[in-house]
């Protein structure tokens, strides 16, 4: 894989390619990236995915795992997977955020229960937000976006 096969915004010489990379995995998400057309942009104080312009923004300090992580929220968007923030309870908005939309089974499978686990009690945060629980990040989304009800203001 040449840097022109590599997703918009991304360079060779940039140490989270770099990193992926290395493996088969890692190969195939910088693959699939450059294949959808979502474009990294590396730098800011958190990393996020943005469905308006699929663009995945990673935090200046993020890691390989960072850009995975948002990765997966961009597949679910483009196959139309994501939990519709208004038409969903707190609960389920909040559960499948966490569990980046793998079934139970595949969750076990890979370990993701563990990994979840991380999410939930602090060990990770989200970037940017360092005084908060990824459950508590996704939360409050969820109240934001549905403070003045399903319907909007």
């Amino acid at each position: 894989m040449g840097s022109g096969q590599l997703p918009p915004g991304l360079h060779p010489d940039d140490e989270v390619v770099r990193e992926l990379m290395l493996t088969p995995e890692g190969r195939a998400w910088l693959q699939w990236l450059t294949h959808n057309g979502i474009t990294v942009e590396i730098g800011g104080a958190s990393s996020h995915y943005e469905t308006a312009n699929d663009t995945i923004r990673l935090a200046s300090d993020a890691d390989p795992t960072s850009l995975i992580h948002e990765a997966v929220h961009a597949q679910q968007d483009i196959n139309d997977e994501r939990v519709d923030i208004r038409d969903s309870s707190r609960e389920e908005y909040v559960d499948a955020q966490l569990d980046d939309g793998a079934s139970p089974e595949e969750a076990k499978a890979a370990g993701r229960e563990a990994i979840r686990e991380l999410f939930v009690n602090g060990d990770y945060v989200p970037s940017g937000y360092e005084d908060s629980t990824y459950a508590d990040f996704y939360g409050d989304q969820w109240d934001d976006a549905n403070r003045w009800g399903r319907s909007g203001p």
